[in-house]
């Protein structure tokens, strides 16, 4: 079996979320010994994160916190990398270029998962950075995948909401506000909506005639099936 390095930290209960979700699905697929796992619960200023959560902004200051990661994973003993965190998947390819062992991207394997879904429009909830970026929209339209993006007024909402969440603030009034930000996209015709953001699932619930696809939850499959590998 391979270890994976996690990259985490963004938020914290997200990150124990992520590897409890590793060890759940190799228990699933009978593996007689439970993964390795490493992980670096990154100590991220909150004022920083709380810049680029409601403002966009302030994204370059994560950077040396996610090299620093990365390269602690890599001399602890990971075999990969992954980094529960769409936003700040910007940064991949200089995560990549710090290290010498793979890095997954969630980008790369949301896509893969919802082109074998056969998934053809989706709505896309995120950050405004991870909106901003194109890296989700870039990636489906090349797979011919349309996404729908909220409006400018739902996107603070969604920002403010995705901020209580990492601060743990009124997390049922955050709940209900999801559901309604999950209907406005149903009353445009659109029944998947794409959480583009680790922390949303934390909040998130069922909601009938939408499918969710959980970016996190894809990672956690793309993770365990390179930990496998061939031993699978």
């Amino acid at each position: 079996m391979k270890t994976v390095g996690i990259i985490g930290g963004f938020g914290p209960e997200s990150t124990a979320k992520f590897q409890l979700a590793i060890v759940d699905l190799c228990a699933a697929q009978k593996q007689r010994t439970r993964p390795p796992i490493l992980m670096w619960n990154t100590p991220i200023p909150m004022k920083i994160e709380e810049d680029l959560i409601l403002k966009g902004k302030s994204a370059d200051k994560f950077l040396p916190f996610l090299l620093s990661a990365a390269k602690r994973l890599e001399t602890a003993g990971s075999d990969f990398l992954v980094l529960p965190c769409n936003t700040l998947h910007v940064f991949i390819n200089e995560i990549r270029s710090a290290v010498s062992i793979p890095v997954l991207n969630i980008v790369d394997e949301t896509a893969i998962s919802l082109k074998e879904n056969r998934v053809d429009k989706i709505g896309l909830i995120g950050t405004k950075l991870t909106i901003k970026s194109n890296m989700h929209t870039n990636k489906l339209r090349s797979l011919g995948i349309d996404t729908i993006l909220p409006s400018k007024k739902v996107q603070k909402r969604i920002d403010m909401i995705i901020h209580n969440i990492l601060n743990q603030k009124n997390i049922v009034k955050t709940k209900k506000e999801l559901e309604n930000i999950a209907t406005t996209f149903k009353a445009r015709d659109i029944d998947h909506i794409l959480l583009a953001c680790t922390d949303l699932q934390l909040c998130f619930k069922n909601i009938p005639g939408i499918t969710i696809h959980d970016t996190m939850k894809v990672l956690a499959q793309a993770a365990v099936r390179e930990i496998i590998g061939d031993n699978h």
